[in-house]
């Protein structure tokens, strides 16, 4: 009887274990970078060819632009509603350029339902050529981020800055305000016309070039404390006239906190 335990028969056994425990490994890589894929919070999707077909897509990119059907499609077929909007473009130049493309706050709108209004969606993303082993463009790997709700709460701010320094420019009152660590970034025309200084000279620290002499210091370490303690500043001084006179102004300055307390500015 032939001996299974030595020789050549062994080395077979031995190899086929080893194989099959590299398949076992491989499979578990699979999965592992399948679940990655899937569960990943930003989106991402690959286009196959020219007409840049779906091969996958996660949650994520479901997420994005709403529930339906992508695998098998091309882009033009499955997101119909992105013609016009420039995307479409950005594919076709890096499929032929093989060079890749990034976008930041990229403004674009989706149609998540099929009977609502577009949604309107702000993306940092990247188009990633992909290629064979010849260096030949196949598909193009999509991934990126969701930045919507930062898009819209900077508009929202921007546009209620825009109204307070609306309403402080009509206001007969001086209205400055500052950044969190004190420094003044914004002063209303009435400070300018009080003071007789060019438009835009007293930002930062140049404030204290309008104040009288004796009373910089005491107003520089009131300050400091309120920027230290972060609270109310009030004190009083005089301020230089457009004619070189001083009058004394009762002044003030609240910190503006967001909703989880971070202080912002001063106003």
């Amino acid at each position: 009887m032939e001996n299974l335990t030595s020789g050549p028969h062994i080395d077979i056994i031995r190899r086929a274990r080893e194989v099959a425990q590299q398949n076992l490994e491989l499979d578990s890589a699979i999965n592992f970078f399948k679940l990655v894929f899937e569960q990943a919070p930003n989106f991402m999707a690959t286009l196959m060819g020219p007409d840049h077909v779906f091969r996958t897509t996660n949650e994520a990119y479901l997420k994005l632009i709403g529930p339906r059907d992508l695998l098998g499609k091309p882009v033009r077929e499955a997101i119909p509603e992105l013609e016009g909007q420039g995307f479409l473009e950005m594919l076709d130049e890096v499929y032929r350029s093989g060079r890749a493309v990034r976008q930041t706050g990229a403004e674009a709108f989706v149609q998540r339902s099929p009977d609502g209004p577009p949604d309107r969606v702000f993306v940092d993303f990247v188009f990633q050529p992909l290629s064979n082993a010849q260096g030949e463009t196949v598909g193009i790997f999509v991934q990126g981020n969701d930045v919507t709700a930062q898009k819209l709460a900077e508009m929202r701010l921007r546009e209620a800055e825009e109204r307070f320094r609306t309403m402080a420019h009509m206001m007969p009152e001086q209205v400055w305000t500052a950044r969190p660590d004190g420094t003044l970034d914004w002063i209303s025309d009435q400070i300018y016309e009080f003071s007789g200084a060019e438009h835009g000279s007293l930002q930062g620290a140049n404030w204290l070039s309008i104040v009288h002499p004796e009373d910089r210091d005491r107003t520089v370490e009131i300050w400091q404390n309120a920027l230290e303690t972060e609270s109310v500043y009030q004190t009083e001084f005089r301020l230089r006239r457009a004619d070189g006179s001083y009058t004394w102004h009762l002044v003030r300055a609240a910190p503006i906190r967001g909703e989880d307390g971070t202080l912002l500015r001063w106003v």
